[in-house]
């Protein structure tokens, strides 16, 4: 379990304009941190920077999204219950190396740890990008999401 320690983040989401009134919608096909069952609970994927929402964007389409079909949220997020999978340490203890959660063809070991985390309460689990070396998403288990949550969402003026 992780510890109660209450962090705060500041990440952005890119949402196709169709679905901008609600900006943090739930992934309805698998992800790298959810499938099967869990695709019955709301799983968020954030970045911590703009141009990494725009890469994983851009890896789960065939050719490069129109920018101006789309926008992006900033969100503010304070969590307590963070697993921090870019500390080695925090790694070794759940037996998984950085290739892992950097490898889109092989999800498995990344889709059962989500399945662990998500039934011990964790609220959210932050890891390396696969689309984009080095670059840091924040993913969300909008169940285990409570009162110790702050979450606010706003389009991003500034957006590039």
């Amino acid at each position: 379990m992780p510890e109660e320690k209450r962090r705060r983040f500041i990440l952005f989401r890119v949402v196709y304009e169709l679905a901008a009134e609600d900006p943090l919608p739930a992934r309805q096909t698998e992800g790298r941190f959810h499938a099967g069952e869990d695709l019955k609970s709301h799983t968020y994927y954030l970045a911590e920077e703009e141009d990494t929402c725009w890469a994983e964007v851009n890896a789960h389409k065939d050719r490069p999204v129109d920018p101006h079909l789309y926008r992006v949220f900033r969100v503010e997020a304070a969590l307590s219950r963070v697993v921090d999978l870019t500390e080695p340490a925090v790694r070794k203890r759940y037996r998984m190396t950085r290739g892992e959660l950097e490898d889109v063809l092989h999800r498995e070991p990344c889709q059962a740890l989500g399945k662990l985390l998500r039934e011990q309460g964790v609220q959210a689990i932050r890891t390396y990008s696969a689309a984009r070396k080095g670059a840091v998403n924040v993913v969300l288990f909008a169940e285990n999401l409570d009162a110790s949550c702050e979450l606010r969402c706003q389009e991003n003026q500034e957006a590039k």
